[in-house]
């Protein structure tokens, strides 16, 4: 699951850590990058230990795509993908190396985001949430 640290994350990733009793299951994961605030990480560091989950750090490139740097409106849209597309690795990774296997299509991922901002249309983030398949 995504985990900002913010309270949204904070309770989806409590709510998934209670469903999956199995320790193993239990994960979280953060992007880093530039953009990230180095007290954001130190706060979802701190809800991950609280909660009783593992937090992977993870890098993200979403400074390498021209839609995020021109930031004409689509910064938003090319972050969230970037941020998708490599929890979804992770993920897979994660799954392969607990089932030796390469079939990824146990691979959920759960995000905290609020039911109100899919009514946002400027909230370009949800549109990248809805392509990756997020729950």
């Amino acid at each position: 699951m995504a985990c900002s640290g913010g309270i949204d994350s904070a309770l989806v990733a409590s709510l998934v850590a209670h469903a999956f009793p199995d320790e193993s299951l239990r994960v979280a994961c953060i992007g880093l990058s530039p953009s990230l605030p180095q007290e954001q990480l130190e706060t979802a560091r701190d809800v991950a230990a609280h909660i009783g989950i593992r937090l992977i750090e993870t890098p993200t490139t979403e400074g390498e795509v021209e839609e995020y740097v021109a930031n004409e409106g689509m910064a938003c849209y090319a972050c969230k993908n970037t941020l998708y597309s490599t929890l979804e690795a992770v993920g897979a990774a994660a799954v392969g190396e607990r089932t030796k296997s390469t079939d990824n299509s146990n691979v959920v991922l759960f995000n905290g985001t609020n039911f109100d901002d899919f009514k946002d249309i400027t909230r370009l983030g949800t549109t990248a949430l809805r392509k990756a398949d997020i729950k």
